[in-house]
């Protein structure tokens, strides 16, 4: 845990200063960076007395940087919205202008320049902790904990969700998702034939839930600058290809999020122990241990 962490934080750093990358692309890396290390303190969180502070300071510290991606983001998200219909490209050209106007004004060099330093010494500061954590257990007793936490709580948000339907609570799921998805990736080498298409649905919902996010953030936009849509039909043309978009986004990440989320926590965490008892004495996988078993339990 301490080597991996130490590669994501020196990795983060790296990436800072990547001269081949845009500010955006560097910002998009060093922000991906900070959500795997979050994933990792949260697989441990349990049994790991200082996550709750730790985490924080990852967190904090991506927030620094969150302004200098966002404005990206959202023409990203519009050319998305409007790749493949000309009639809906052309009535986003106001509302695209506009948003190519404040990301290039959205922070001076200055303000980006100081929050990348911000950022720097946070991450310098936090570097040498890492060889100070201390955990409660060992081995697969060290994860196990984690892992049932942020299955449990995926679950948890994804009926939330359902049941809401909105867009708040589908953000909170697609974070336990990501979360999920990065315990996925971590714990890959135990199962690769099991892990790799589990890791495959989470990727997929992932990308389903932050379109939707972003989306959100996009129709918030653009019912709040009126420039956005000089006329009123190119406004709620927009508006309506968002909703629609939305709620096909919304009905995917279910179909998916069910067959994600289709083994409760305790068997699965079961079967993940099965699986690490197995790689570390070098065993081939039995069927038994592909397949699960019938147990049940929360």
């Amino acid at each position: 845990m301490r080597r991996i962490a130490r590669q994501q934080v020196e990795a983060a750093l790296s990436d800072l200063e990547d001269p081949e990358r845009t500010l955006g692309e560097r910002v998009h890396a060093v922000r991906r960076r900070c959500k795997k290390l979050r994933g990792l303190i949260q697989l441990v969180h349990p049994a790991f007395p200082d996550a709750k502070r730790e985490d924080g300071t990852v967190r904090d510290a991506a927030r620094l940087l969150a302004d200098l991606r966002d404005s990206d983001v959202l023409v990203e998200t519009l050319d998305v919205l409007t790749a493949a219909d000309d009639t809906l490209r052309l009535a986003a050209v106001p509302a695209r202008t506009i948003l190519l106007e404040r990301r290039a004004t959205a922070l001076s060099a200055a303000d980006q320049s100081e929050r990348a330093e911000r950022f720097r010494a946070d991450f310098e500061a936090f570097l040498p902790r890492i060889d100070d954590w201390r955990f409660d257990a060992k081995g697969y007793a060290l994860l196990e904990g984690g892992l049932m936490r942020t299955v449990r709580r995926m679950r948890r948000a994804m009926d939330t969700a359902q049941e809401e339907q909105d867009g708040e609570h589908l953000h909170e799921w697609r974070k336990e998702v990501k979360y999920h998805g990065h315990h996925l990736a971590l714990l890959r080498e135990l199962a690769p034939p099991l892990i790799d298409p589990l890791r495959d649905l989470a990727d997929r919902l992932g990308l389903r839930l932050g379109l939707h996010h972003d989306l959100a953030v996009l129709a918030d936009e653009l019912g709040a600058n009126v420039r956005m849509g000089n006329e009123d039909a190119s406004r709620q043309l927009l508006k309506r290809a968002i909703s629609q978009r939305s709620e096909a986004l919304a009905a995917e990440a279910f179909v998916i999020g069910r067959a994600l989320a289709s083994e409760k926590p305790r068997p699965l965490a079961a079967r993940y122990a099965r699986l690490w008892a197995n790689w570390q004495t070098g065993d081939r996988l039995s069927a038994e241990i592909v397949n699960g078993s019938d147990d049940d339990g929360r």
